[in-house]
């Protein structure tokens, strides 16, 4: 496939001919980035579609289920330790939400929660679990966490 110099032209969005150029560039940029050889342009167009939607959704995947980066390896063993200390060996929530766990214990150490959290963890089970996606997972644990939290604040007063 070509690179096309005129894809920046002033015309219409609506110009059938200018929205053509502009997505085959796009497509060609992304062959690229993907490093997807394109050998036969006519009948492997369908495939680098399909090829390009099925990398751009592991890649957003990935990055959804990514939620311990920026987290220090050495703090993830502390908040490990946490974990074992806090929930029993056998707990399935430990073993089906273990990177959601640890960013909550992240969160809640940064926010000094711990203490909470670790009574809050006590008290719940993988009925938490909402979702394959662990940020979903996590967002919805920090949400009822905070909710505990808000509830003992108001039993206090």
């Amino acid at each position: 496939m070509k690179k096309k110099k005129d894809v920046n032209k002033n015309k219409s969005t609506k110009d059938k001919k200018v929205v053509k150029n502009k997505v085959d560039h796009i497509l060609y940029l992304m062959k690229e980035f993907l490093g997807i050889e394109d050998n036969d342009a006519l009948s492997n167009e369908e495939n680098v579609e399909n090829d390009v939607c099925d990398n751009t959704q592991n890649s957003v995947q990935k990055i959804e289920n990514n939620i311990l980066e920026g987290i220090e390896q050495e703090d993830i063993e502390f908040y490990e330790t946490m974990i074992e200390d806090v929930l029993p060996s056998n707990s399935e929530l430990a073993q089906k939400a273990h990177d959601e766990l640890v960013k909550l214990i992240d969160y809640s150490c940064e926010k000094d929660y711990d203490m909470a959290l670790e009574k809050w963890l006590k008290t719940i089970d993988e009925s938490v679990l909402i979702s394959n996606n662990k940020t979903e997972n996590y967002n919805n644990m920090k949400k009822r966490f905070i909710e505990y939290m808000l509830n003992q604040e108001k039993n206090v007063a």
